[in-house]
């Protein structure tokens, strides 16, 4: 192989791999095709709200999602932001972080959303404190290039 010839080579893969075409890998080969991760297979479910802890100025809400890959691929650190809802008046927002997924790997992550009575109108303090009220959650996961929007919702 020539210089020119090396050099128009180098050129090309560096411009290839600046265009997401190849992936290097650890041990220096090249694999073709940007991977993403299957974010928008991966399941998201409510599994619970639990009994607020009422103050005298706020009460405590715990929201628990569930985060599961049906896939053969790995989820690298779904992350994103959430928005929070009760009785469709939003109370909250949130950023997680869920743990990397293996294939068939579920998990639980708790969320408390703190709610200030101040902030709120008497008919959402009185379901908070009667303890009954729905709650929805909505937001946008990343990771590693791919995005899912998701909307799970609840009631107590």
């Amino acid at each position: 192989m020539t210089r020119r010839e090396l050099v128009a080579y180098g050129g090309g893969l560096a411009a290839l791999a600046g265009a997401g075409w190849f992936v290097f890998l650890r041990d220096g080969s090249v694999t073709g095709g940007e991977s993403k991760p299957p974010l928008d297979e991966m399941e998201v479910g409510f599994v619970d709200v639990r009994v607020p802890d009422a103050g005298l100025g706020s009460a405590t809400i715990p929201i628990i999602l569930s985060f599961s890959n049906p896939t053969d691929q790995t989820i690298p650190s779904p992350s994103g932001d959430l928005d929070i809802f009760i009785n469709d008046i939003r109370v909250g927002s949130e950023e997680i972080v869920v743990n990397e997924l293996e294939p068939g790997e579920e998990t639980n992550v708790n969320i408390d959303i703190i709610v200030e009575y101040a902030d709120y109108g008497s008919a959402l303090i009185d379901a908070i404190t009667t303890q009954s009220f729905s709650v929805r959650v909505t937001g946008t996961l990343n990771a590693e290039g791919a995005s899912r929007e998701f909307t799970v919702s609840g009631s107590v």
